[in-house]
């Protein structure tokens, strides 16, 4: 084992977690204590939360959610903390529901600087995109990941999220600007997701003349009737 542990100092239970985890998943949480219930409980995280729907739990025990950490151990384990690791584990969660969700090019390399910089992931929000997709059926994104990342770096300044979105949000605008984009003209992840609803819906939504969020709740009311 590493970091100095020795077996005879952790349970069966714990070595056993230990070798079942990915790594470097597996350091952070033996560095984080070791505590065999922690995984549970970073597993136990509700995603896809939304207008209309429920949510839905990634695993209910730990053999359920192995294939998510072995995911979030390829780049987002960036943002887990060994202080705190049931909730940046969850974190690094909502991280991986935003990359599995959208039709977005290159999006894990966006994803990652979030990651990187430990910062809200709600802050994918403000990601401009294009306001078509290409011809892979993705949209792009307006700016590089190495622009996107100095236009997050200044969110550090704070632990506050509300103050980190705000900081993202004029480097957004600031962002913009420079491109000669209005920043109404710059789709975001969620105006997508809508879209991708109602691409995906019967004809009779796509083709009624409904107001969007209209279409969005009938499709997804039908969806869960199915």
């Amino acid at each position: 084992m590493r970091s100095g542990y020795a077996f005879e100092q952790l349970s069966q239970d714990q070595v056993r977690m230990y070798l079942r985890l990915p790594s470097p998943i597996n350091d952070l949480w033996l560095d984080s204590g070791a505590r065999v219930g922690a995984v549970k409980q970073a597993l136990s995280v509700t995603l896809g939360k939304g207008d209309g729907k429920r949510g839905w739990k990634i695993a209910t025990d730990e053999d359920d959610g192995l294939d998510f950490f072995e995911f979030i151990s390829r780049d987002l384990y960036k943002t887990i903390e060994t202080s705190d690791f049931v909730a940046t584990v969850q974190r690094a969660f909502y991280l991986m529901e935003w990359q599995f969700r959208y039709r977005i090019e290159n999006f894990a390399a966006y994803i990652s600087v979030v990651a990187e910089l430990r910062l809200d992931p709600r802050i994918l929000e403000l990601i401009p995109l294009s306001s078509s997709p290409n011809e892979n059926n993705k949209y792009s994104v307006l700016v590089s990941p190495e622009k996107w990342r100095e236009m997050l770096q200044n969110c550090q300044r704070s632990k506050n999220k509300e103050v980190q979105f705000s900081i993202a949000s004029a480097a957004r605008q600031l962002a913009l600007k420079e491109l000669g984009w209005i920043d109404f003209a710059a789709n975001d992840p969620r105006k997508i997701q809508r879209q991708q609803i109602i691409d995906e819906s019967s004809d009779f939504i796509k083709d009624s003349t409904l107001e969007d969020h209209d279409k969005v709740y009938i499709a997804r009311r039908l969806r869960r009737r199915t």
